[in-house]
């Protein structure tokens, strides 16, 4: 029987980590296509440095985050790595391969750390667990919708992917640090959360109430507020507080000549907002179903515990488990309070918004199983067939169809060379404008131009493609050493 359960428990994780394997790969192999687009440009001009000696650039790395934060925003983590990592100031397309494939193994092995964080605390008879529940996190966060502002445009990666990363690792020390009392996992805690409160504020202000949540459940845990979690969170939030200071964001506000609508009315927006991409998420990403799953996950995981958990313990991690999805009202608020949004945020937004939501939910759900079978024990077994008839019942009433998700569509398109397609055709016009004498004004026609096809960036911003004064025509012009630049 010992030997039937191993087996069962093998094939399930195995399964699980292909399914891990083969999901990464199609991202990998979809984000290894990354074509230079739009912002990439601008920011590489006013950087101003083309393969610089490595200090060299460095230094104006620094200077270049430095001048953004007085004069625009204060993403001063993001804006560093915009001057570092830039093909337009490097090696271009070769090293745009690289880094966008870098972006995307540091978010999933970041997730998959602060997974294997969380479930150092789980009974070890359900490790084999782990394996599932990451390869369901990935699916349900990048199962419906491709976030090709963040994975598949480089200004986007240094803005979103790689803070984002740097904020799951930072939770990850952060728990890890509570776990082994570790100098050196405070002080990656520490580097971390600053670092990740340089991102864009949607991860600062979603990362602070994480760290907080963090500190707050191991404070009345343990009745007491440890000196050195105090210390953790006080950098996250320094990080934060940095980036919200900057005087680049009331500058920029300023230079728009919007005031947006306030403090109040961006709060209202940030929930309406935050509400209706839970709704789209209910009603067209398996959502709903795939919680139902992890409280299954819950049960069984409560099940195989040795030792039971105290209430009062039970009631706290119930509490901190219910309100962490309010994280993605923190991330949501410093962009409609910065943007003026009112109705949706871009796709590099959502992808905040949506990948908070999802993780603190999975985490919730699982805890409410837990607490269940903690609770009833043998008696929490009902609600496994009950759930599955839930999920049977949400397949049938919601729309959509599971096996039309994205890993599918993309490796569609990859498959049929559509991708590599729009790839070599966005690289090949990049080229030919190095054919242009320089000095002179350059008119192209529109036509020629490259357009995006599904679920990738488009290569040019054509809202105002005649204008020589445009600001991506005039960046194109100042990179090749045109007079001007314009399409018609």
């Amino acid at each position: 029987m010992k030997s039937f359960t191993k087996i069962i428990k093998f094939v399930i994780s195995a399964a699980a980590i292909a399914a891990i394997v083969y999901m990464a790969a199609v991202l990998l192999w979809a984000s290894s296509y990354t074509v230079l687009s739009t912002d990439d440009f601008s920011h590489g001009v006013d950087l101003g440095m083309y393969r610089e000696f490595i200090l060299k650039h460095i230094l104006g790395s620094l200077f270049f985050a430095g001048l953004i934060y007085f004069i625009w925003q204060g993403t001063f983590f993001s804006m560093f790595l915009q001057g570092l990592l830039s093909p337009i100031n490097g090696y271009m397309y070769p090293q745009l391969k690289i880094v966008m494939v870098l972006n995307l193994v540091l978010v999933l092995a970041a997730l998959l750390f602060l997974i294997y964080e969380v479930f150092k605390r789980a009974p070890s008879k359900s490790r084999f667990l782990m394996p599932v529940v990451s390869a369901l996190t990935i699916f349900a966060i990048f199962g419906f919708v491709v976030y090709y502002e963040v994975f598949f445009w480089y200004s986007g990666s240094t803005s979103y992917g790689y803070p984002f990363s740097v904020m799951l690792a930072g939770l990850a020390f952060t728990l890890r640090y509570y776990r082994l009392g570790k100098k050196s996992d405070r002080i990656l805690a520490k580097v971390f959360g600053f670092l990740a409160g340089g991102g864009t504020l949607m991860i600062a202000g979603a990362g602070c109430y994480f760290a907080l949540l963090i500190l707050i459940y191991y404070s009345a845990k343990n009745h007491y507020v440890d000196y050195d979690g105090r210390r953790i969170f006080k950098w996250w939030f320094i990080g934060a507080l940095v980036n919200t200071l900057a005087l680049g964001n009331y500058a920029r506000k300023f230079q728009q000549g919007t005031s947006g609508p306030g403090l109040i009315g961006s709060l209202k927006n940030s929930v309406k907002i935050c509400i209706r991409s839970y709704k789209h998420m209910i009603k067209t990403d398996y959502l709903l179903q795939i919680l139902l799953v992890f409280l299954i996950i819950g049960i069984l995981i409560g099940l195989m515990a040795k030792t039971a958990v105290t209430k009062r313990n039970l009631k706290l991690l119930c509490i901190v488990s219910a309100i962490s999805p309010i994280s993605s009202w923190f991330a949501c608020f410093p962009a409609t309070l910065g943007y003026g949004a009112t109705w949706d945020l871009g796709n590099r937004c959502n992808f905040v918004l949506n990948a908070t939501f999802i993780i603190s939910t999975i985490f919730a759900a699982i805890v409410f199983g837990y607490t269940i079978a903690s609770l009833i024990r043998e008696k929490s077994l009902i609600l496994v067939p009950v759930a599955f008839v839930m999920i049977l019942m949400l397949n049938i009433l919601l729309p959509g169809d599971i096996t039309d998700n994205k890993f599918s569509e993309l490796q569609d398109q990859l498959v049929s060379g559509e991708i590599q397609q729009y790839y070599n055709d966005c690289k090949e016009y990049v080229e030919k404008l190095d054919e242009y004498p320089e000095g002179t004004d350059v008119r192209v026609s529109v036509d020629e131009i490259p357009r995006a096809i599904e679920n990738t960036r488009e290569f040019y911003e054509f809202s105002d493609p005649s204008d020589p004064d445009n600001w991506l025509n005039a960046a194109l012009a100042t990179y090749y050493g045109f007079n001007s630049f314009a399409a018609n």
